[in-house]
């Protein structure tokens, strides 16, 4: 990449596939970058590469609580329910050892399912070291 900007003068914004803060670091000086999926899923990766704390658990529980508060106050629950499910799937991400929960997370019927399931992924599942978002095709045989 460093090649293809040589003598280019214009300002460079990456996006696309930026899911740990090691990915962010690892390019260029100088490189602006959007953060999509890295960021539902740790809420706290803009903090960390600023040098700030890392992602702890009980703030990603008022993420997602505070997020279905939102949702539920604007849409009627079956949108509530499709919109927190997508947001689940990047949060589950940052889980170690979440086995049956995520495949639970995906068959939620409705918002009722799928909070309880939340609920039993945060109390009984650890945030892995580095939490970040693993896209379906890299993660095949880990759920």
């Amino acid at each position: 990449m460093t090649q293809a900007l040589e003598g280019f003068t214009g300002e460079v914004v990456i996006n696309g596939d930026l899911f740990t803060g090691q990915s962010v670091n690892s390019l260029p000086e100088g490189i602006g970058v959007m953060l999509g999926r890295g960021l539902v899923a740790n809420p706290a990766m803009a903090r960390g590469l600023s040098g700030g704390e890392p992602l702890r658990k009980e703030e990603l529980i008022r993420f997602h609580d505070r997020l279905e508060q939102e949702l539920s106050a604007l849409y009627q629950p079956d949108i509530v329910f499709m919109k927190l499910r997508v947001v689940m799937k990047h949060l589950a991400c940052c889980f170690a050892d979440t086995g049956r929960l995520e495949r639970k997370l995906r068959k939620s019927r409705n918002l009722r399912e799928l909070l309880e399931t939340d609920r039993l992924l945060f109390d009984t599942c650890e945030l892995k070291a580095e939490p970040a978002f693993v896209p379906d095709e890299l993660r095949e045989g880990q759920v």
